[in-house]
């Protein structure tokens, strides 16, 4: 089934008006965080190497990498002001601390420290939780992930204290990938690169609602069902570097480190480099 009109217009809303400013700046950032951006103060680049040096891969990792994680301790509170309520909270809260916990820090990569990295370089981060297939053999019932935010689409309008009411999963995915999970998939774009006209990977796009959930690739439905969580299973939080404003543009609310640092960053790098090449 091709995508719904409905999906298509929640999709095209996102990706290409409420989110485009924002994912721009987020690209740049990106190039900024591996040392691949532009230094428009050296002339002649054919004669002056850039150095970079992880200047602002620095300003994102060294907090992340020192968050202490030996002893992270998870808290909830009671449904009801009762003592039976109290007596049950202890219970899940000593299930969290004492085995889910031990196994979380397991994660590679730490999920405790990803999830400050991706708040610090996105100017956000969200979390999303799956159930485990395969918990009868091992680990734990749920999934804990940190999806990176440049895949998540939410319109903050529908999202209360974090908890979106709607959230759209958008990014390029591995057909092969695609089809050993959704055999009946047509690949209708030839991606993949099987011949002349195919690209390498295929448009992934999830809607998740909490009644529902519709999967497409290519914009061919692979998925649709009732949502087995009965919640949109995504938690969302912002860096704090950002601000809102009366016209709701994101790229004002959610603000990474990186966004008022990559001058001062260029003219460090083109200073250092100007000064290598004087030097040797």
């Amino acid at each position: 089934m091709p995508l719904r009109d409905e999906h298509k217009q929640y999709k095209d809303y996102l990706v290409n008006e409420l989110y485009r400013k924002l994912r721009m700046e987020q690209e740049i950032e990106d190039k900024f965080y591996r040392d691949v951006y532009d230094v428009p103060q050296l002339g002649n680049k054919s004669i002056i190497t850039i150095q970079y040096a992880g200047k602002a891969a620095r300003l994102i990792d060294a907090p992340a990498e020192n968050i202490i994680t030996n002893n992270p301790q998870a808290s909830r509170i009671p449904v009801k002001a009762t003592k039976g309520a109290e007596e049950a909270n202890l219970r899940v809260m000593e299930v969290l601390n004492q085995i889910w916990i031990p196994y979380i820090k397991r994660f590679n990569p730490n999920l405790f420290k990803e999830s400050v990295r991706k708040a610090l370089l996105r100017g956000d981060v969200w979390g999303r939780i799956w159930h485990n297939e395969s918990y009868k053999k091992s680990g734990m019932p749920v999934i804990f992930g940190v999806p990176d935010p440049m895949t998540i689409f939410c319109d903050p309008t529908e999202e209360v204290d974090g908890v979106p009411e709607r959230v759209m999963v958008y990014y390029m995915r591995n057909p092969e990938v695609i089809k050993s999970k959704y055999v009946t998939w047509s690949n209708p774009k030839n991606a993949g690169g099987h011949s002349a006209e195919g690209k390498a990977n295929s448009e992934w796009c999830e809607i998740w609602t909490s009644d529902s959930r519709v999967f497409y690739a290519d914009d061919e439905e692979v998925l649709s069902t009732d949502n087995p969580y009965g919640f949109v299973p995504f938690v969302h939080k912002l860096a704090g570097f950002g601000t809102t404003s009366p016209d709701g543009a994101l790229e004002k609310l959610i603000v990474g480190r990186l966004r008022n640092s990559k001058a001062i960053i260029q003219r460090w790098t083109g200073l250092v480099s100007a000064l290598d090449w004087v030097i040797y």
